[in-house]
């Protein structure tokens, strides 16, 4: 398994905390209120559950930050107290965990970028800049969880980029369709988020273990392809068809887990409705589990994503499309004829034409030109872009 993802800085398989959210109201966490400044005000409880599931077998935790953005305090007027937020509860976490590790969790601030929501990609990419600086100090690496905007998360690995270089992980929650609230794949996410360095990539929340089985088992080959494991944090169960919950005890819920690390996904834990004696299944299962089914590798060297889509580039390449008034049309009509859209950019003008058609683009770019003007549109460009050198 280390072999398969010889730059993974921890063991694998590697076993998640479960739930802290239902523990939280379990335990007595009002509606309504801020849950960040409710544990800071009842230390004793997250304490408590973190030790369980250390106890019961997670190799590490989640900090208690989910929320802790500037974006999702200010909803309770607290703002201005990320960094003593964020340093007092990560604290919380280092003291419960001991020996094992401690992750910094990092939450969608709710806020869609430009042009389809109202927040400016520099100043997303500061909020997260801001959260991850606090945590720095005491966590092993970043959780970037839950994301349903794949524009979003881009910026939130940015800004833990730029505060941290700590290992960050990243999972998704998906609906019905197998896709993120804004249409985003799974599959083009991965790809996409694996050209920003990520360390692990997965799907949290959304269903049950069965399902989310099903969902990243077409992501294994990508994931040994890249060298990057999959994450899965499922539910404890999933709703049916008739609109009632199934709800899985420990054994069985363990049970898929150790069915999915003997398909290749090896970070497991659980997400609502899970507790330690879930995870104690987890560890338990694992403990005789099959060596994982190594499937063939792609040839990732030459793919680019879009936000939905991924595309294969050929060595050879049709004239690249110039920038100017006629380029969304253009860039239409070679994405009808090659699914993909080769463009030359010569300057930060060019970028930024690309940038405002990039959300309306129906194929995978490649691009070729000027080294600072394809830096640019690679730090804002929703995909994986396939630079071609002249």
């Amino acid at each position: 398994m280390k072999q398969a993802f010889q730059n993974f800085p921890f063991s694998l398989p590697m076993i998640l905390d479960g739930a802290t959210g239902t523990e939280l109201i379990k335990a007595g966490m009002p509606s309504g209120v801020c849950p960040e400044a409710w544990i800071l005000e009842h230390p004793d409880v997250i304490s408590h559950i973190q030790k369980r599931y250390i106890d019961a077998g997670a190799n590490a935790v989640l900090a208690p930050t989910f929320g802790a953005n500037r974006e999702v305090l200010a909803r309770y007027g607290l703002s201005e107290k990320v960094t003593e937020m964020n340093i007092a509860l990560a604290r919380l976490s280092r003291e419960a965990a001991k020996d094992a590790l401690v992750g910094g969790d990092l939450s969608p601030t709710g806020k869609y970028l430009r042009p389809i929501g109202d927040m400016d990609a520099d100043t997303l990419i500061d909020i997260y800049f801001e959260q991850a600086t606090a945590l720095d100090p005491y966590v092993d690496f970043f959780m970037i969880e839950t994301n349903m905007d794949l524009a979003a998360t881009r910026m939130a690995v940015l800004g833990a980029k730029k505060a941290s270089k700590k290992p960050i992980f990243v999972t998704l929650t998906v609906t019905e369709s197998g896709k993120t609230m804004s249409g985003d794949d799974p599959k083009a996410a991965f790809l996409t988020l694996s050209a920003l360095g990520i360390s692990a990539f997965g799907l949290n929340c959304s269903t049950g273990p069965r399902e989310m089985k099903t969902l990243l088992s077409p992501l294994k080959s990508l994931s040994y392809s890249l060298g990057i494991p999959l994450i899965a944090k499922p539910n404890a169960g999933a709703p049916a068809a008739d609109g009632t919950h199934t709800h899985l005890d420990a054994s069985e819920f363990a049970d898929i887990c150790r069915e999915m690390a003997e398909d290749g996904i090896l970070i497991l834990g659980g997400c609502c409705g899970t507790n330690a004696e879930h995870i104690a299944a987890i560890q338990y299962a694992l403990l005789d589990m099959k060596s994982p089914k190594i499937p063939e590798k792609l040839d990732v060297s030459r793919l680019a994503s879009t936000a939905r889509i991924i595309a294969q580039i050929p060595e050879e390449l049709p004239d690249p499309i110039i920038p100017d008034e006629d380029f969304a049309d253009n860039a239409d009509e070679m994405a009808d004829e090659e699914e993909f859209i080769y463009i030359q950019i010569e300057n930060e003008e060019d970028a930024d034409i690309v940038l405002e058609s990039a959300p309306f683009l129906s194929a995978p770019l490649a691009v070729c030109g000027n080294e600072n003007a394809i830096q640019k549109l690679e730090r804002y460009f929703c995909g994986k872009i396939l630079t071609v050198m002249l």
